[in-house]
């Protein structure tokens, strides 16, 4: 059926199925907090800043978060990740244990893919700053979320 638009109903209902998932996966955004991957890597620029990277974490509330372990999850992650910067974000944040190195064996070491596996997933930094590494500019961390958003003479 048409509606007076010239769309279908079924246009409608998808529009309308589409927008109850963006909607129901904002509990899920939330709570995906600032994790670790989102404060180490942060591709904007203010002025005068050639590189920026990585954002030095100073934590104020961090809280831990028990995630179902998935080993191929992990083992699919650790070609992407920048090791030195994680690993000291890790630092940064209290958590000691990770090597300097991803091992050779990574894949099948159950007990280095569960400690990156608890830096990586469980542990929310709640409240703190991101400090940018070139220019100090501090980014403030409010309930799970940095804001990075730059000031009009900043850009």
């Amino acid at each position: 059926m048409r509606d007076d638009d010239g769309g279908s109903d079924d246009d409608d209902a998808d529009a309308r199925d589409a927008k109850r998932e963006r909607v129901g996966r904002g509990d899920a955004a939330r709570e995906r907090d600032a994790r670790l991957t989102n404060e180490v890597d942060w591709t904007g620029r203010a002025q005068g800043v050639v590189n920026g990277f990585p954002l030095k974490i100073v934590p104020k509330e961090t809280r831990e978060v028990e995630v179902d372990f998935n080993a191929e999850f992990l083992t699919h992650m650790l070609p992407k990740m920048e090791w030195s910067a994680f690993v000291n974000a890790a630092k940064e944040i209290g958590l000691e244990g990770l090597p300097s190195e991803i091992p050779d064996d990574a894949a099948s070491d159950e007990e280095f893919l569960r400690t990156f596996h608890h830096a990586l997933l469980e542990v929310h930094v709640e409240e703190g700053t991101l400090v940018c590494p070139e220019s100090g500019r501090k980014f403030p961390i409010n309930k799970g979320i940095p804001n990075m958003l730059l000031n009009e003479d900043e850009v």
